[in-house]
Protein backbone atom coordinates (compact mmCIF):
# COMPACT_ATOMS: atom_id res chain seq x y z
CA UNK A 1 0.00 0.00 0.00
CA UNK A 2 0.75 3.33 -0.83
CA UNK A 3 -0.20 6.62 1.22
CA UNK A 4 1.16 9.90 -1.55
CA UNK A 5 0.05 13.25 0.86
CA UNK A 6 0.95 16.79 -1.18
CA UNK A 7 0.84 19.64 0.59
CA UNK A 8 1.07 22.75 -1.27
CA UNK A 9 4.86 22.88 -0.35
CA UNK A 10 5.88 18.93 0.45
CA UNK A 11 5.10 15.76 -1.32
CA UNK A 12 5.76 12.61 1.22
CA UNK A 13 5.02 9.13 0.37
CA UNK A 14 4.72 6.29 2.42
CA UNK A 15 4.94 2.56 1.67
CA UNK A 16 2.98 -0.03 4.13
CA UNK A 17 2.76 -3.32 3.79
CA UNK A 18 -1.22 -4.19 3.07
CA UNK A 19 -1.61 -7.30 4.70
CA UNK A 20 -0.09 -5.33 8.18
CA UNK A 21 -2.83 -2.61 7.37
CA UNK A 22 -5.79 -4.81 6.26
CA UNK A 23 -6.17 -7.63 8.03
CA UNK A 24 -8.55 -9.30 11.69
CA UNK A 25 -7.44 -7.55 14.00
CA UNK A 26 -7.18 -3.97 12.15
CA UNK A 27 -11.24 -4.92 11.38
CA UNK A 28 -11.79 -5.60 14.60
CA UNK A 29 -10.54 -2.19 15.87
CA UNK A 30 -12.32 -0.69 12.88
CA UNK A 31 -15.34 -1.89 13.91
CA UNK A 32 -15.55 -0.92 17.67
CA UNK A 33 -14.76 2.26 16.56
CA UNK A 34 -17.66 2.64 14.40
CA UNK A 35 -20.07 1.34 16.72
CA UNK A 36 -18.94 3.32 19.34
CA UNK A 37 -18.69 6.90 17.36
CA UNK A 38 -21.49 6.26 14.95
CA UNK A 39 -24.83 5.21 14.18
CA UNK A 40 -24.03 3.24 11.42
CA UNK A 41 -24.64 -0.85 11.58
CA UNK A 42 -21.36 -2.48 10.78
CA UNK A 43 -20.52 -5.40 12.06
CA UNK A 44 -17.14 -6.65 12.31
CA UNK A 45 -17.78 -9.84 10.21
CA UNK A 46 -18.43 -7.41 7.35
CA UNK A 47 -15.07 -5.52 7.84
CA UNK A 48 -13.44 -8.85 8.04
CA UNK A 49 -14.90 -9.95 4.55
CA UNK A 50 -14.22 -6.64 3.58
CA UNK A 51 -10.32 -6.38 4.72
CA UNK A 52 -10.26 -10.01 2.71
CA UNK A 53 -11.74 -8.81 -0.54
CA UNK A 54 -8.98 -5.80 -0.62
CA UNK A 55 -6.15 -8.56 -0.09
CA UNK A 56 -7.58 -10.11 -2.70
CA UNK A 57 -8.44 -7.67 -4.92
CA UNK A 58 -4.93 -6.20 -4.76
CA UNK A 59 -3.54 -7.54 -7.38
CA UNK A 60 -6.39 -6.38 -10.17
CA UNK A 61 -6.16 -2.75 -8.16
CA UNK A 62 -2.65 -2.42 -8.82
CA UNK A 63 -2.58 -3.29 -12.32
CA UNK A 64 -5.33 -0.99 -13.45
CA UNK A 65 -3.36 2.03 -11.24
CA UNK A 66 -7.12 2.85 -9.77
CA UNK A 67 -6.67 4.57 -5.91
CA UNK A 68 -8.28 3.03 -3.45
CA UNK A 69 -8.74 6.47 -1.89
CA UNK A 70 -8.57 10.09 -2.97
CA UNK A 71 -9.09 12.84 -1.41
CA UNK A 72 -8.42 16.87 -1.81
CA UNK A 73 -9.08 19.18 0.44
CA UNK A 74 -9.93 23.20 -0.55
CA UNK A 75 -7.07 24.15 1.08
CA UNK A 76 -4.95 22.44 -1.60
CA UNK A 77 -3.50 19.21 0.46
CA UNK A 78 -3.92 15.66 -1.66
CA UNK A 79 -4.11 12.32 -0.18
CA UNK A 80 -4.15 8.99 -2.50
CA UNK A 81 -3.99 6.03 -1.21
CA UNK A 82 -3.06 3.15 -3.94
CA UNK A 83 -2.36 -0.89 -3.46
Amino acid sequence: MRIYVEERTKKRTIRFPTRLAVNRLTASIAGAAVRKRTDVELSTAALVRLAREINRAKASLRRMHMPLVEVESSGGERVLISL
